[in-house]
């Protein structure tokens, strides 16, 4: 799985680079790379994924326009980007929840 996705990040860098200018700043390549996979992985159900690893996720979903009935960025909060500790892991080492700053949040 991540040898799929490694493969398809380096066939965007590859599109990126044949197609496009130069970029005047790192800040904008970052864009247009953000912009090439925010197309390419919508569809396939790996977006969310990506923004977290992007660290972007929060962000990105306060600041997409969506419709008035339906609008995600009210509820999206900073825990969602951690992803719970698998239950054997807990089994394993019962301290695992307190010992673990970075996954508290989570709970």
């Amino acid at each position: 799985m991540q040898l799929l996705l490694y493969r398809r990040l380096l066939r965007s860098l590859k599109i990126l680079f044949k197609t496009c200018r130069k970029w005047k700043s790192q800040e904008e390549f970052r864009q247009a790379l953000y912009d090439e996979r925010k197309f390419e992985l919508a569809g396939e159900g790996q977006r969310r994924m990506d923004l977290i690893r992007w660290g972007i996720l929060v962000e990105t979903v306060k600041n997409t326009e969506y419709r008035p009935f339906h609008n995600p960025g009210v509820n999206i909060q900073p825990k969602y980007v951690l992803l719970p500790i698998p239950e054997d892991q807990i089994l394993l080492n019962p301290n695992l929840l307190e010992s673990d700053p970075s996954n508290n949040g989570y709970r």
